[in-house]
């Protein structure tokens, strides 16, 4: 995990769909319309967004976080566990799953 974290940890696009006053990206009409977003003076876009927070990353975290709380863990061990767990900060908190598993595309 630490030799991760040294090179990098995987980084991929995920849509963002968002409610802005300052439009960028793809302009989803249809949304805007539902939203009634130009009586504001807002438009819903869509933009793609270059992030850590992958479902691969979150298992992971999710896994760091599940070894450093095993009973009879080494006291060591278990806070180094915990400071690597840190260093993923910008990655979701999410409970180890199925589904999680299944959303991972390497």
């Amino acid at each position: 995990m630490r030799r991760l974290l040294r090179q990098g940890i995987d980084r991929g696009y995920r849509e963002l769909v968002e409610e802005t006053a300052a439009p960028r990206g793809r302009f989803l009409l249809a949304d805007t319309i539902k939203r009634a977003s130009l009586v504001r003076g807002r438009a819903v876009c869509s933009t793609d967004e270059l992030s850590v927070d992958l479902p691969h990353n979150q298992i992971l975290k999710a896994t760091l976080r599940s070894l450093a709380a095993a009973e009879g863990l080494n006291r060591e061990l278990a806070q180094e566990l915990r400071r690597l767990h840190l260093q993923l900060a910008g990655v979701s908190d999410r409970p180890l799953s199925r589904a999680l598993f299944r959303q991972v595309q390497l």
